[in-house]
């Protein structure tokens, strides 16, 4: 498949959809654009503004002991809380346990 040029139902101008972009469009299963990047960006904008669709929500911080997300894998958010003697022992004991 080639490239596509598409006219912009909004603001008549001619797009090139990429075979990139309609590999990926195809794998998400959706139909062809029938607006360039711009005039969809606009529609997303307003729709937001308008409140009919709610914005992209950020995350929030982790609570103290939950898993945190990030990019290589999941981590432990740091504890601001007292350390128990028993958990220090458990993680020195369970260093030397190497079979």
């Amino acid at each position: 498949m080639a490239d596509e040029v598409i006219g912009c139902v909004d603001c008549r101008e001619d797009f090139t959809f990429t075979e990139s972009e309609a590999t990926f469009f195809a794998a998400k299963g959706l139909t062809r654009p029938r607006r360039c990047k711009a005039c969809r960006q606009k529609r997303k904008d307003a729709k937001v503004a308008d409140g009919s669709v709610a914005a992209p929500a950020s995350r929030p911080a982790p609570a103290r002991g939950q898993i945190q997300w990030v990019s290589g894998g999941e981590v432990e958010a740091p504890s601001r809380g007292r350390v128990d003697k028993r958990d220090r022992r458990r993680d020195r004991n369970s260093d030397d346990h190497s079979f």
